[in-house]
């Protein structure tokens, strides 16, 4: 098992889509005072990547887009399920573009934080080379809510949704462009200014207690490693718990002990172990991190029967401190007649 886990770190560290995440490894951290749903405010130009967009192709297809990063100012106040984002924008662009659009991301765990209808309607319309554009946009959360070990990104984007909803209104631009934000008068919410509380790690050892499917609810496990004749040799999946709400302040420690469960029924028979690890898979962490302890792998279950409900338990020491999230690595080998098999949760 051990080089197969190998060879899924190696496999992480080229997967473009994992994104990194910030830590909260300090004693301590704050809570705001302030009731929500809330409304923050944010002014583009005051992204901690610069008041300057460049936008390039991303990974080489026709979609253009920019990462604009807030974490600093939302870290202390992360936003909810419901709470409000006033857009506000003023900037001078090096070509024409149609129209761009923006998505408000938890680039910890790659998952929007407000819906698809809204990332797919225009932020800014009809922008022409060297003529400044302003404007202002409301957006409502109803993605996943982060807690403070999110980096939250307001990404922007052109040539993608918008072409295929109005072509015509929207026709492609297929170019690199520079978008030079300048302050539009408004102040970004700062949330560490908020009046609040401190709260203090305890001392000593805590015990984290996870129900997985607070933090996802399908767990599909794809195909894996390969031998050399192309034969496939195991399933995996990577269980992001990052945003369980018992890592709303602190994520665990060297000496923490993690125990997490999952209730769920399978489309699928697994008939063999399903091995799991505890890995950070952050930015911070170089992407793949064993924070479990010496015996860091254990056994989820032995088998997993088709479309009957099942309940697995697991319980891992850390050996390591987590730097920036934790996930649930598990994987079970291939037989004959085996495939990737789903995972969904049985509600309570």
């Amino acid at each position: 098992m051990k080089k197969l886990l190998g060879l899924a770190a190696m496999a992480i560290a080229l997967c473009g889509l994992l994104v990194s995440c910030a830590s909260t490894g300090g004693k301590e951290a704050f809570v705001s005072s302030v009731e929500h749903p809330r409304t923050y405010i944010i002014d583009l130009a005051d992204a901690k990547t610069g008041n300057v967009s460049k936008f390039a192709a991303l990974n080489g297809t026709t979609i253009y887009g920019s990462n604009n990063e807030f974490t600093d100012f939302l870290k202390f106040d992360p936003p909810q399920v419901g709470d409000t984002f006033e857009v506000h924008y003023k900037g001078v662009s090096d070509i024409d573009i149609p129209g761009i659009e923006l998505c408000i991301s938890n680039h910890s765990t790659w998952n929007n934080l407000i819906s698809q209808e809204q990332c797919e309607y225009a932020l800014a319309e009809d922008i022409k080379a060297g003529v400044p554009f302003e404007g202002v946009k409301t957006y409502v959360l109803d993605g996943s809510a982060p807690n403070a070990n999110a980096k939250i990104f307001f990404d922007l984007y052109y040539d993608n949704c918008l072409i295929k909803n109005d072509p015509e209104k929207y026709p492609v631009t297929g170019k690199k462009a520079v978008i030079t934000w300048e302050k539009t008068g408004v102040e970004t919410t700062n949330t560490a200014l908020d009046s609040g509380e401190v709260v203090t790690r305890p001392e000593g050892p805590i015990t984290f207690d996870v129900n997985i499917a607070d933090a996802m609810k399908m767990i599909q496990f794809d195909v894996g490693d390969a031998d050399d004749s192309g034969n496939i040799k195991n399933y995996k999946s990577f269980i992001n718990i990052t945003d369980c709400p018992q890592f709303k302040y602190y994520l665990p420690k060297a000496g923490d002990t993690v125990n997490f469960t999952f209730k769920g029924k399978s489309d699928t028979a697994i008939q063999g172990p399903i091995i799991c690890a505890l890995v950070d898979q952050s930015e911070a962490a170089g992407w793949w991190k064993e924070v479990g302890a010496a015996n860091w792998q254990v056994t989820l279950a032995e088998s997993i029967p088709a479309d009957e409900e099942f309940t697995i338990t697991a319980s891992m020491e850390l050996a390591s401190d987590c730097v920036g999230g934790l996930t649930v690595f598990a994987i079970y080998d291939a037989y004959e007649g085996a495939r990737g098999a789903l995972w969904i949760y049985s509600k309570e």
